[in-house]
């Protein structure tokens, strides 16, 4: 289907700077992202069709608990990113099912950290407006018994 091409980067680098008068830097994405070793990011999913002319690149297997492989056996490249039609394979239907279920779970996850945070500030909030009215409560009660003592 295509013809031999051996990739020659000096080569590709010379030419942008002659169309374009840039020069590319081959290695910016493994610096700057890590390359493979993302451990250190959350909520990813990578999807992969058995087609995908990048699966050769991809990433095909859980990272940690949050980043995520969907394999779509039969899928070709961003299938499971299509509109839903009556002729989606079982594989791409379950996919989509999966990075739902996933991308769902991290929606509750955040959702439950937000508001037990809010829960813990109120309370904060809530005993110290009980302690402070208290305090108001006791200091009456010790003027009043002050007063009528006099």
């Amino acid at each position: 289907m295509f013809w031999d091409q051996p990739w020659d980067i000096s080569a590709a680098i010379s030419h942008c700077r002659s169309t374009w008068n840039v020069s590319p830097r081959p290695l910016w994405p493994t610096v700057n992202y890590g390359g493979k070793r993302i451990e250190a990011s959350s909520n990813i999913v990578f999807s992969n069709g058995e087609y995908d002319p990048w699966q050769g690149g991809g990433v095909l297997a859980n990272i940690t608990d949050s980043i995520h492989a969907v394999f779509i056996p039969g899928g070709a490249h961003h299938i499971d990113f299509m509109w839903s039609t009556d002729l989606d394979p079982p594989a791409v239907i379950d996919a989509r099912t999966q990075e739902r279920n996933i991308i769902r779970k991290w929606v509750e996850d955040a959702y439950n950290r937000n508001r037990n945070r809010n829960r813990k500030e109120n309370t904060s909030a809530h005993a110290y407006a009980y302690k402070r009215r208290d305090t108001r409560k006791a200091t009456r009660a010790r003027a009043k018994c002050l007063v009528q003592s006099a």
